[in-house]
């Protein structure tokens, strides 16, 4: 009995030292996971601060583009009101000389 008792002892340190294996490797992999949601995390954070950098660049370009354009807009209305005043007075000077 005594190789009997011998071998279920070793086998019983076998079990625990398999145990302790498992345990150590399942505490590893927990570590792995928990660095790779910090790591996805952080990514995200980058992701979102690119994003909103992107928003307000692409928000100045378009306040920019609509000044520009209402800038344009206003130069164009007052450059025919311009023209608009002189056929007038060209009109009226052509009529004078004219006799009308």
């Amino acid at each position: 009995m005594n190789d009997a008792d011998g071998n279920i002892d070793h086998l019983k340190r076998t079990i625990a030292a398999m145990r302790e294996q498992l345990e150590l490797m399942k505490f590893e992999q927990q570590g792995k996971i928990q660095e790779a949601v910090a790591a996805v995390g952080a990514e995200n954070v980058e992701l979102k601060k690119t994003i909103e950098a992107m928003r307000s660049e692409m928000d100045r370009i378009q306040i920019k583009h609509s000044e520009k354009i209402q800038d344009l807009t206003r130069t164009a209305r007052d450059e025919q009101n311009h023209l608009q005043e002189m056929i007038a007075k060209l009109r009226n000077q052509l009529e004078e000389k004219l006799g009308r």
